[in-house]
């Protein structure tokens, strides 16, 4: 619960400096890492294409179109249940698209919507809880309206029968079982299409298996046919004419683990619903799905192929007779699970919508060559990703801390701050190995280029991983490029970066931690100063998970910290040249999963901080000769994930920040009284099943923030000076992440923090310009030029929030349109009309004879 913030700046500084209270400064808009499948229409009737996203755990989005492609989360639809598949389409007859979700484990909804993208249960329950990550609407029985296929992949609990069903359609969008089994098979997806020319819509199953075509006898009843039409693990089907003889041909998409073989395959059709394999092997991933439609305008149909982590989504070109060639483009390396085609954009070809199972789902544009095309990322991200470790680092060279996040499918996502705490992903992510989790991340300039590098260390996710640590070298601006060498085969669980040697390069500290609660030999990777590493074995074994750096027995060499889950924490003395040796000491008894080193009592010598997932966290004092007693202090609480310390206060002691995962318990926030003697503050932060935190000063304020990445994606950067905009927009009924500095609750074009500065309501869409400015009390700059004969001078009139350190207004003014610092000889006057907001004008005379200038004026939000 929140404590109550009053709205006067000083009384929000005074409280936040008492309470320690830290607010969102920025999260992920829309939530979600298990993104499965999407669909797209018109669901809000304004002339674009909408898409509904769908999650398999996490609720679903309904996201809408301003018509030129960029998509926000509906302000008035209600999130959709979790599903694993779903369709848009008219049910029930009224001239809008409804949804049927074919729900995983669960009995299938429809949801029907109110014309205006606002969707809600019709209260039906179709099918039973079969596993279903697939569903088709079409008219299969010629009565005009949309029938449903649904495939299942698993039986429902207690029985061994699995088919695919056809459920009818009444006109009215109330849907009957018709009784059809179609064969008892492990089903992936489904495709109706007619396959035969009879003008009637076949039925493909995509089947872990031998796949299957079902033909309509016009009624909706289904036959199967003796075709072939692949076999292998395949996960997508999908028909088009591919060799110009006019008959729709199968182009099949199958998933299976590199080293087995179990390619995409093209079969041709005879026009009678006949297949033959054309014999083409189209790459070596493991693909989920497959769009068909002329990419290059030559008026035949490619392909372009969905496929798993790390591994990049790919586009085959058709050279007219139905051969394809792998082009030199790519749609990311995310793994699409899904593909909707569709133009988003307006522009009249064609563009991919992304669901992306683990990390954000995306958007790809067609655009010309000379724009980054033939494909271009368009930027947009929509969900989170599933976090297991961060680093930070001005990695783009532009001041401010950046975020490396690494994750659950081997992607490490580069989120680039704006300065103010705010964080976007850049275009590309860095993949480190198909199989591959990102166990730890260590960050620092290997190459001595003076850039910020990354260390990835990693651990298997899957039984092909090569568990292989990776380096990445930054070229200054956030653009990484990967290393050849390939270090090590461990389960990597955590990494610590110093210069161990005395050599002037920093070498890494790297815990081996095998899944379970097995032990595994920990290494250190002495660098060579090019960012070249050697691996040897040091400093024994165990399931490590916490590794902490720094001069411990007061001889000036670096020493080193092991926390491990199944054994006790113990240290380790070092000569000055890598070698390192067991000081007899164990802290504990395991159950670490991260340790600290810092001075938490104010005597000489740094403690050690076990941040331990049960048992409670420990604290352990340092004689000042290296050697450690436990403390009497008492943390209450466990499954604590990671911890974090910072002066929180500005009092030169450290506090502490407990991450807590497993099942979603709040973070707590521990402040110190100098002597290492810790109270739990209220409230605690959040229930984001932690995984990483880091503290530093994101946004520039001064104050130290934490910035939390969370297992389920719910990534949240809590700041102390971000209360004031978000005090204010509370005050007028918002909550939560609708009370951000960059949201726009009421979609009216004027973020959270603009409505702050111009005294107007968040919560209401009131984006007028300022009129009568005498007697404003509210509304949007005006900004002008005013001319006096041969005079010129620049002019903005504001609304103006009184002593808000957290906005800046600014008249800026140059002879070019590359503006900086608002120029010498600005004149401010400001009139009160009440005690937080005044009416203030800006004037800026233009040097007469005047070259060109250019003016603008700005608000920006610099907490």
């Amino acid at each position: 619960m929140k404590t109550p913030i009053l709205l006067t700046g000083l009384s929000l500084i005074a409280s936040l400096a008492a309470l320690a209270e830290f607010q969102v400064a920025w999260a992920e808009k829309i939530k979600g890492t298990t993104a499965i499948d999407s669909t797209s229409a018109d669901v809000d009737d304004d002339g674009d294409l909408d898409v509904c996203l769908i999650h398999l755990v996490d609720e679903g989005t309904v996201l809408l179109n301003d018509g030129s492609g960029v998509f926000t989360q509906s302000p008035t639809a209600a999130p959709l249940p979790a599903a694993g598949a779903a369709q848009l389409g008219d049910l029930d007859g009224d001239g809008d698209p409804d949804l049927f979700l074919a729900t995983h484990l669960g009995p299938c909804k429809v949801w029907l919507n109110d014309g205006s993208g606002n969707f809600s249960d019709s209260g039906q329950s179709i099918s039973g809880s079969y596993s279903r990550v697939a569903v088709s609407l079409a008219d299969l029985d010629g009565d005009n309206d949309l029938d449903v296929v649904l495939p299942a992949n698993s039986p429902m609990s207690g029985s061994t029968v699995i088919y695919t069903e056809v459920w009818l359609n009444d006109g009215n969008g109330v849907f009957t079982d018709s009784g059809q089994q179609l064969g008892s098979a492990f089903a992936q997806s489904s495709t109706v299409f007619d396959v035969n020319g009879d003008t009637f819509p076949d039925i493909a199953l995509s089947i872990n298996g031998q796949n299957k075509l079902w033909i309509n006898n016009g009624s909706g009843v289904f036959t199967l046919s003796a075709t072939q039409l692949g076999g292998g693990t395949t996960f997508d089907i999908q028909f088009a004419d591919l060799n110009g003889d006019t008959f729709p041909d199968a182009f099949v998409a199958d998933g299976f683990n590199p080293p087995f073989a179990d390619d995409n395959e093209v079969w041709f059709n005879d026009g009678n619903g006949t297949f033959t394999n054309s014999g083409q092997s189209l790459g070596d991933g493991y693909s989920f799905c497959v769009v068909l439609t002329d990419l290059d305008n030559d008026s035949d149909i490619d392909a372009v192929v969905g496929n798993n982590t790390t591994q990049p989504n790919e586009v085959w070109r058709n050279d007219g007779t139905g051969t394809f060639t792998l082009a030199p483009v790519t749609l990311g390396i995310n793994n699409a699970i899904d593909i909707e085609a569709a133009d988003f954009d307006g522009d009249n070809d064609t563009d991919f919508f992304l669901a992306i199972n683990g990390y954000p789902s995306e958007l790809w544009n067609r655009v010309p060559v000379n724009q980054g095309g033939p494909i271009k990322d368009s930027g947009q991200r929509f969900g989170s990703s599933s976090a297991s470790c961060l680093a930070q680092g001005d990695f783009d060279g532009d001041n401010d801390i950046d975020i490396a996040m690494g994750n659950g499918g081997g992607i490490v996502r580069i989120l680039r701050n704006n300065g103010a705490g705010q964080f976007r992903d850049t275009p590309n992510p860095l993949p480190n190995g198909f199989g591959n989790n990102n166990g730890a991340i260590g960050a620092g300039d290997f190459n001595g280029d003076n850039f910020i590098d990354l260390l990835v260390v990693n651990n298997p996710r899957g039984g092909n991983a090569d568990l292989a640590d990776r380096v990445w070298f930054n070229d200054g601006t956030g653009r990484f490029t990967m290393s050849p060498q390939l270090i090590g085969a461990e389960n990597g669980g955590c990494v610590a970066i110093a210069d161990v040697d005395g050599d002037n390069d920093l070498d890494a500290i790297v815990g081996n931690a095998p899944y379970g609660f097995g032990a595994g030999q920990n290494r250190i990777y002495r660098n060579d100063g090019t960012g070249t590493f050697t691996p040897y074995d040091a400093l024994g074994t165990g399931n490590t998970r916490g590794i902490a750096v720094g001069l411990i027995n007061n001889d000036a060499h670096v020493d080193i910290v092991v926390g491990s889950i199944d054994l006790p924490t113990t240290i380790w003395f070092g000569d000055g040249t890598g070698n390192f040796t067991d000081s007899g000491q164990s802290l504990g008894t395991g159950n670490t999963r991260a340790v600290l080193l810092g001075d938490f009592d104010g005597s000489p010598g740094l403690d050690v901080l076990c941040a331990n997932s049960s048992g409670g966290s420990k604290l352990y004092t340092n004689s000042g000769s290296g050697t450690f007693t436990e403390s009497a202090q008492v943390f209450t609480g466990n499954n604590t994930t990671s911890a974090a310390a910072f002066d929180l206060e500005g009092d030169t002691d450290l506090d502490l920040w407990f991450g807590r995962g497993f099942f979603s318990n709040p973070d707590q926030l521990w402040t110190n009284d100098g002597s290492g003697s810790f109270v739990l503050e209220t409230p605690t932060y959040g229930s984001q099943t932690t995984e990483a935190v880091i503290a530093a000063d994101f946004n520039g304020d001064g104050d130290m923030d934490i910035f939390v990445a969370s297992q389920a994606g719910d990534h949240i950067l809590w700041a102390q000076g971000a209360a004031a905009v978000q005090a204010y927009a509370e005050s007028f009924g918002l909550t939560g992440t609708d009370t951000e500095p960059f949201e726009d609750p009421d979609l009216d074009g004027v973020s959270n923090y603009e409505e702050y500065a111009f005294n107007m309501n968040p919560n209401l869409a009131d984006s007028a310009v300022i009129g009568n400015f005498a007697t404003a009390t509210k509304g949007l700059p005006v900004f002008r030029v005013e001319v006096n004969g041969s005079n010129r001078a620049f002019v903005a009139e504001t609304i103006q929030r009184i002593g808000a350190d957290v906005i800046d207004y600014r008249l800026e003014a140059a002879t070019n349109l590359v503006f900086g610092a608002p120029p010498a000889g600005i004149t401010v006057t400001s009139n009160p009309f009440n005690a937080n907001y005044q009416r203030t004008t800006y004037r800026y005379d233009i040097p007469s004879p005047p070259p060109a200038h250019f003016g603008r004026f700005r608000v920006l939000y610099s907490p």
